[in-house]
């Protein structure tokens, strides 16, 4: 007689049926990345330059060209069977090219919050942007080494490193997304689909939710490559990237801007290019 399977046993098989799963999808996010590129040249809002705005352009330009290491990376890490080093290459370029995006997102994002607090430093942004690429060059100088050809394996400190930096960014997520609920309450905005409501909420969503799942990789105590919170936490982060970008405009303007009409919906605004 076939024994019955322990309920236990029919919960792993579906965690691990999500796993690879949500393993598939984040390997398949770069297709999102170029859909975005197509539509933001088809939308007229591909151009990026040194203005706070605009760095989230930037941030989507540099996840494709990491996302194309990546599939280069697999489709010729045959031709050095053996030693990991070659495929450690690929890495190390990936990790510059992630570096930049999260470097110019989360200045993005600090940008936001700055003007979603009416505040008129310029100096927060950029802070952000350095200390991001600050954590990423100390992350690679400790956990890529070329020594050896077959153990390229990164030291246990990392973890360390890594669980640090989900702290600091859960926190700086967490502070926009209150900006953006203290900014929703104060305004007593009349009506819900007014392009101020809009905006704030969808940055309360994004680093709500940016946010929350730091805190969970935190408490999961900086899980592995392929396992379920790093899946979930790279694919929001592409979404939300996109979802940024998608709505960079409107929210610059209406954060940023002040109408010159009374007219119901978009208006006239002064936009403010910082």
């Amino acid at each position: 007689m076939q024994p019955v399977p322990s309920m236990l046993s029919n919960q792993r098989q579906l965690d691990t049926g999500l796993v690879r799963t949500l393993a598939a999808l984040n390997y398949s996010m770069g297709t999102v990345s170029v859909a975005t590129i197509i539509f933001m040249v088809h939308a007229g809002i591909y151009s990026a330059d040194e203005r706070r705005k605009t760095w989230i352009r930037w941030a989507v330009y540099a996840d494709f060209m990491a996302f194309f290491i990546v599939y280069l990376g697999d489709m010729v890490q045959d031709s050095y069977p053996g030693d990991c080093r070659f495929m450690l290459k690929f890495a190390a370029s990936m990790t510059v090219l992630r570096a930049l995006r999260d470097a110019f997102k989360l200045g993005y994002v600090v940008h936001l919050g700055m003007n979603i607090h009416q505040s008129k430093r310029t100096w927060p942004p950029v802070w952000m942007l350095g200390i991001t690429l600050v954590w990423y060059i100390v992350r690679m100088s400790v956990g890529l080494h070329f020594d050896s050809p077959t153990n390229c394996a990164a030291p246990e400190s990392l973890k360390y490193i890594r669980l640090a930096w989900y702290g600091f960014r859960g926190l700086v997520e967490l502070l926009i997304a209150t900006l953006a609920a203290l900014r929703l309450i104060k305004s007593h905005i009349p009506h819900q689909t007014s392009p101020l409501t809009k905006s704030l909420t969808n940055i309360l969503a994004i680093c709500l939710v940016s946010g929350g799942i730091d805190i969970w990789m935190i408490v999961n105590g900086d899980p592995s490559d392929g396992s379920l919170v790093i899946s979930i936490e790279r694919i929001v982060g592409v979404l939300t990237l996109q979802i940024l970008v998608l709505n960079s405009d409107r929210d610059d303007m209406v954060l940023n801007g002040k109408r010159r009409s009374s007219d119901s919906g978009y208006s006239e605004f002064d936009m403010d290019d910082r």
